[in-house]
């Protein structure tokens, strides 16, 4: 057997990287040193595949080595037979070769062994024949000798059974016969050594269940039980067509002096030597089994785990530093989905070719994938791979000749004591009035945002005679299918798809969706809205993954509804304090009845779709533009490329 091409098959890996991990195997390093360390050298081999490799190379070098010693050990009894070894070179398995080496192995001194050494051999092959026309008092009254300790004829055929059961049961062909019915038709049997002992056990004090469906988890549940004594456990074979195959082989001619006998011999044989063995080699496979699928859920759970957002809010470029191999890099946004990865090599040894495309590639990254946090390992090559991220100009390069420009909103807001009224008569009226604002203008900044979303994705009428035509802001981000027919333009989970596909490949950055109140209700009365419950913050609903947020803004007309997706960073929000800035002030209408007392509140802001430059065009000369004008086109224009523009319009209708 050729291991490294096997291997190259099972592991559908190329024949030199087989033998190159056996190689760095075969020299002492570890799997994780071979994985993290040795990739040039594997092929980039990863930890899972290179662990399987080495388990498998492990036994396949025990079975040709188990193989060898069978060969030689039969061989030398001088009963190896070209069969013999053909069977024994083709067997897959270690238990299928030890099957084949049984009959032939170095026994100590049993039953068997003992009545041939007595002289009994013959006789049993006698009564194996199926031929004597004598009976089996007169067959073994032949071998009566008190020398050799046969005083009887009974003790004669009794070591002549012994002889035959122990040839049926070392037999290849019927142990594989038999472990390949019990392991089909067998079931596990558990019984509790005390029924009115309690213990996390109970539901297994009267249990059984088919072998070939037996769960992982429960078997090594009944291995513990059966291990801490509460719980008895053993295996039902299907013995009666166990025993029918037996009699059908071994029993080959009808002869009443034999039959009887031969009968009670296949029972013996089946039920002392045979169903022991195949029980302990079923039991233990099971528990490999269970324990290896253990195993992968354990990493299954694990992955799950390390999965989750690195940190919250962050789209961060995880950075493990390297020299010889190069510094390997991977992007995660913030919902914990790997986006990219790659290998620079920015670090010694390497050349001034190699630094200046480590930094176009962070250039690169940082641009398509707005990386907000660089995590960096404090291992090997960290203090040079920090100089490289430090000593990079990491300005994003000009996308077109246009510039990201924002609008500066300025917000007031007035209430008179009869709106603070209810405010004030609590317990802590400062903190209701807080509270009150607060909500205010978390509520108006939603609407200042679909204002915007108005004019960013509206569209630029025609002029007259010689002017440009019409002009739709953003439309390569825009999917409309509403004018479809029939159903085709109503929302699906198909065209949500479609409307991800407007950014082509930048799809993942999209983590959120606004929509109209309507369209929230049609998306749950189809179960479609998962509600998820943090411990620490209030209830949320997510649409295919995606953070719903409810806003009855959101454009509707002639029943076109506008649903907007947004990636993280899409819109960039910052509050200002001007020279002369009063954000928070009192008044008192002295002449109004008994006078009127007012809380004013104002914001300066920006509030600003990235990738789309505030044009001025049509503004009234005022402090800022108002909610009418920001919702006009004619004030936006698009600067970045499109896939840049992490917001989408999807408009649609509903069934």
């Amino acid at each position: 057997m050729n291991i490294n091409q096997r291997l190259a098959e099972e592991l559908k890996i190329e024949l030199w990287q087989v033998e190159a991990a056996v190689k760095l195997i075969d020299e002492g390093n570890t799997i994780p040193f071979i994985s993290r360390y040795r990739k040039e050298v594997t092929g980039s081999l990863n930890d899972e595949v290179l662990r399987k490799l080495s388990e498998r190379l492990t036994y396949l070098r025990n079975l040709e080595d188990k193989k060898k010693q069978v060969l030689a050990s039969i061989e030398e009894q001088g009963k190896l037979t070209d069969e013999l070894r053909e069977k024994i070179q083709a067997a897959e398995t270690l238990v299928v070769v030890e099957d084949l080496y049984r009959p032939y192995r170095p026994k100590r001194r049993t039953r068997a062994t003992i009545a041939k050494e007595k002289g009994l051999e013959p006789l049993a092959n006698t009564i194996l024949l199926q031929m004597t026309k004598k009976t089996l008092e007169e067959e073994a009254s032949a071998y009566i000798d008190p020398e050799k300790e046969v005083n009887t004829w009974q003790e004669a055929l009794q070591g002549a059974g012994d002889i035959l059961a122990e040839t049926i049961s070392d037999d290849a062909n019927y142990r594989i016969r038999i472990r390949s019915l019990t392991q089909k038709e067998g079931k596990i049997v558990t019984e509790a050594k005390d029924e009115k002992a309690a213990s996390v056990y109970e539901m297994y004090y009267q249990y059984e269940e088919p072998v070939a469906k037996m769960a992982g988890y429960r078997v090594l549940a009944i291995n513990r039980g059966e291990k801490e004594k509460f719980l008895t456990v053993k295996l039902e074979a299907p013995e009666d067509r166990i025993l029918g195959y037996l009699r059908k082989q071994i029993m080959v001619r009808e002869n009443p002096q034999t039959s009887e006998f031969l009968e009670k011999v296949i029972e013996d044989s089946y039920r002392r030597l045979i169903a022991p063995a195949v029980e302990r080699e079923i039991r233990n496979a099971l528990t490999e089994q269970a324990e290896d699928g253990a195993i992968q859920v354990f990493g299954k759970n694990l992955e799950q785990l390390l999965m989750q957002p690195p940190i919250a809010g962050q789209v961060v470029l995880g950075w493990d530093p390297a020299f010889r191999t190069g510094c390997k890099l991977a992007v995660v946004d913030a919902t914990g989905k790997v986006l990219d990865t790659t290998v620079i090599y920015p670090t010694a040894p390497t050349n001034e070719k190699k630094i200046q495309a480590a930094k176009e590639k962070l250039k690169e990254w940082i641009r398509k994938y707005h990386i907000t946090l660089f995590s960096v390992g404090n291992g090997t090559a960290s203090r040079e791979s920090e100089q490289v991220i430090e000593g990079t100009d990491l300005e994003d390069n000009k996308i077109t000749s246009n510039k990201d420009v924002a609008a500066i909103l300025r917000r007031a807001k007035m209430w008179s004591a009869t709106d603070l009224s209810a405010a004030l008569a609590g317990a802590d009226p400062m903190k209701a009035i807080g509270t009150l604002v607060a909500r205010f203008w978390e509520r108006d900044m939603q609407k200042e945002l679909i204002a915007i979303l108005s004019g960013v994705f509206g569209t630029v009428p025609a002029g007259g005679s010689g002017t440009p035509p019409a002009e739709t802001r953003l439309e390569s981000n825009i999917l409309d299918i509403s004018g479809l027919s029939g159903t085709k333009a109503n929302w699906s989970g198909a065209a949500f798809i479609d409307a991800e596909q407007k950014l082509g490949d930048a799809k993942a950055q999209l983590t959120g969706v606004c929509m109209h109140s309507a369209t929230e209700a049609y998306l749950k009365k189809q179960n479609l809205i998962e509600t998820v419950q943090p411990s620490n913050d209030v209830a949320f609903g997510l649409y295919q993954g995606k953070r719903v947020i409810v806003d009855d803004g959101c454009p509707v007309s002639d029943g076109t509804y506008t649903t907007y997706l947004f990636g993280n960073g899409a819109v960039a929000l910052g509050n200002g304090h001007p020279v002369g800035f009063v954000p928070t002030e009192t008044d008192r209408a002295k002449r109004k009845g008994s006078g009127v007392d007012y809380l004013i509140n104002r914001k300066t802001m920006i509030l600003h779709p990235r990738g789309i430059a505030w044009q001025n065009a049509e503004v009234a000369k005022t402090e800022g533009p108002s909610r009418t004008e920001v919702a006009n086109p004619k004030n936006w224009k698009p600067v970045y490329e499109p896939k840049q523009i992490r917001i989408v319009a999807f408009k649609h209708k509903l069934g």
